[in-house]
């Protein structure tokens, strides 16, 4: 996604999801943010990062494609030397500034982790301002115990 040639297949700028996501209001907010590269960064983690959502204008952070070196990520532990987890978004994680791990979007954006914001903290309701909700992690939202648990999740996973 960082080598400038994606612009052939999308264009200028893109914005990426990942598919365990459940979009609940109007996001023109996140995509209509004028950075040229912003990642979502859940409140509560210690990751500066994650890969569910990201934002980017094509050629803007070429190095992170042209520095990528597969043989230097350990097949198993990933990048866990370096003090992250996960694959793509640790080694996003490395490259990034302090900026950008510190200017990601998060709940202030309308942005919530179903683990950390709801689930941790035994919700059962969305809050109101939750526009985008993730699933980071083992569960999805399809999933039927999350289903069978959660009215919203009866609502919006209903086929």
């Amino acid at each position: 996604m960082f080598d400038p040639e994606i612009r052939d297949l999308v264009g200028d700028r893109f914005c990426w999801f990942d598919l365990d996501t459940v979009i609940l209001g109007n996001i023109d907010n996140i995509l209509q943010d004028r950075s040229e590269f912003k990642m979502w960064k859940p409140d509560g983690e210690f990751m500066p990062c994650n890969g569910s959502l990201c934002l980017h204008t094509v050629g803007t952070r070429s190095h992170f494609w042209k520095e990528f070196r597969a043989d230097r990520i350990h097949p198993v532990t990933g990048l866990r030397a370096t003090g992250f987890i996960g694959s793509d978004q640790a080694y996003l994680a490395t490259k990034m500034t302090q900026d950008e791990k510190d200017n990601g979007f998060n709940k202030s954006d309308g942005i919530f982790s179903y683990r950390c914001h709801i689930k941790k903290h035994g919700i059962k309701e969305i809050p109101k301002q939750c526009k985008i909700l993730f699933f980071h992690g083992l569960q999805n939202p399809w999933d039927d115990d999350i289903i069978k648990e959660n009215q919203w999740a009866q609502e919006y996973m209903k086929i």
